[in-house]
């Protein structure tokens, strides 16, 4: 690629990027407004007249993220000579799946199925850049699947890009036991800092802005909440990723909904952006 043309996608990418900075600025002033009204202070007091429930202490700690750029890899082309078969999910091979049931030694004990499973991945046998995957309890899409993403300083990716799912299915009762089944795998490369370091919104806050839109049900409880990258947009193949907090709301007829919140603008996020199933 010569310096010209990635003179021009590096101008398109700030282009686009800042058109986008500027909208979420004039949307974050409506919620900055309905969070001056001492929501924060009140905000604990206001779920619990409304029945809401949730586990733990909302943080007011507020962090640091970036807006990143990153590149999905190429997988299939990186498949290992000797590994078990691999099928291509996309026709660019960013996504491919891994049969692990042909493999031996992939029967863990349910006490150390996260540790081995970790093991497995990160080992020569595992998957392509298997070191860059950590375990993401909060993330699990399914109980029969382990999930795993990359992460930028310490803050996780949670999309359809950078992450390990593997299945498994029990084989024995007592003691219980698990195979590995399956493994589905995509990476982020060239992971590109666009801009200076920016504070986030806390986890409070986040939550004070679902409630001041309605997003809380009554009597619903919130449950799991973190901060995660995602993917906003993609410039001539180079995926745009924005801070975003997910929070995983269950409602009283027992529907699970993740709502997500814009961590620079603090506005919540209604376009397509990509979920992990939750149950």
């Amino acid at each position: 690629m010569d310096f010209k043309r990635v003179s021009i996608i590096f101008l398109i990418t700030f282009f686009v990027l800042n058109i986008f900075l500027g909208t979420t600025y004039l949307q974050g002033q409506r919620s900055q407004k309905l969070s001056d009204l001492g929501d924060l202070a009140q905000i604990e007091e206001r779920l619990a007249e409304e029945n809401i429930k949730y586990d733990g202490s909302f943080s007011t700690k507020s962090l640091e993220a970036y807006y990143l750029s990153g590149v999905s890899s190429d997988l299939a082309s990186l498949t290992l000579d000797g590994m078990a078969l691999y099928t291509q999910n996309d026709l660019n091979g960013k996504s491919v799946t891994r049969d692990l049931s042909v493999l031996p030694d992939l029967i863990f004990n349910e006490a150390d199925l996260v540790k081995q499973t970790s093991n497995f991945l990160a080992s020569d046998n595992g998957v392509a850049f298997g070191e860059e995957y950590d375990y993401r309890k909060k993330l699990n899409g399914s109980n029969l699947s382990l999930y795993y993403t990359q992460d930028y300083q310490g803050i996780p990716f949670y999309d359809e890009g950078g992450s390990v799912t593997v299945n498994y299915q029990k084989v024995q009762e007592i003691p219980r036991k698990y195979q590995l089944t399956s493994l589905t795998q995509t990476h982020i490369a060239n992971i590109e800092e666009l801009r200076e370091k920016q504070n986030v919104i806390s986890e409070q806050e986040a939550i004070a802005t679902l409630y001041v839109n309605s997003k809380l049900p009554e009597r619903s409880k919130i449950q799991d909440r973190i901060l995660a990258y995602t993917h906003i947009f993609s410039v001539d193949e180079k995926n745009i990723y924005l801070p975003v907090w997910f929070i995983w709301v269950k409602t009283s007829d027992d529907k699970v909904q993740i709502e997500k919140v814009n961590a620079f603008s603090n506005t919540i996020i209604t376009t397509n952006v990509s979920d992990v199933t939750t149950n």
